[in-house]
């Protein structure tokens, strides 16, 4: 949680320009910094793909629903015509 927050801020980036003249520790802080990118960049996508298959489950349920349904009646009628009621 407080890796997020904190990435959030842009406090990852902070610390690598300030780190000024420690080349080796100013490197594992630009790793650092990268990770955090890549996990913000991550939650964006995640978060998209979650809205879209929102949107898609919406559009598409009322369709399943009334596929179903005529389905259903086609294999009423499929049976009712096999025991020869109609």
């Amino acid at each position: 949680m407080r890796f997020r927050r904190w990435n959030q801020s842009g406090c990852w980036h902070q610390i690598v320009q300030d780190l000024g003249g420690e080349k080796e520790l100013r490197a594992a802080m630009e790793k650092v910094a990268e990770y955090a990118d890549q996990q913000t960049e991550s939650a964006v996508r995640r978060k998209t793909r979650r809205v879209e298959r929102q949107i898609y489950t919406a559009s598409v349920t009322p369709f399943r629903n009334g596929a179903e349904q005529n389905r259903e009646s086609e294999a009423d009628v499929n049976w009712l015509s096999l025991v020869g009621a109609t």
